[in-house]
């Protein structure tokens, strides 16, 4: 990472579903990690909340340590989404593992949110 005061990174818990987030001129961009379910959807809530409040133009979720997710993950990103959409701001879901890959692709969610899946 350059100098640029613009660019910054946080590690967060180790123990949570957060594990780092990233802020730069092009957006910011949250790595999730293990399960996201009704137990840990509230945190990553919390926290996506506040990075929306940045309009931050661009919002990537890194999904390539997500294990599992749920009805309320999905519900989550779809919420994220609109949120950012009336901000004028797009919300990208990147590097799926293949079994939220399987979900998202089950519940038509890649038709409503950009998904960039990682190369084979």
């Amino acid at each position: 990472m350059s100098a640029d005061p613009a660019e910054v990174h946080i590690d967060m818990r180790k123990d949570g579903p957060i594990a780092w987030i990233e802020r730069d001129a092009h957006g910011t961009t949250v790595a999730l990690v293990g399960e996201l379910d009704g137990g840990t959807v509230p945190e990553v809530s919390r926290t996506l909340d506040r990075e929306c409040e940045r309009r931050p133009g661009r919002m990537t979720l890194d999904l390539s340590g997500v294990e599992f997710v749920d009805s309320a993950a999905l519900h989550l990103f779809v919420k994220v989404d609109r949120r950012l959409k009336e901000a004028g701001c797009v919300l990208e879901l990147r590097f799926p593992t293949p079994h939220v890959q399987r979900v998202i692709e089950l519940t038509s969610l890649d038709t409503l949110i950009t998904t960039r899946p990682r190369a084979l």
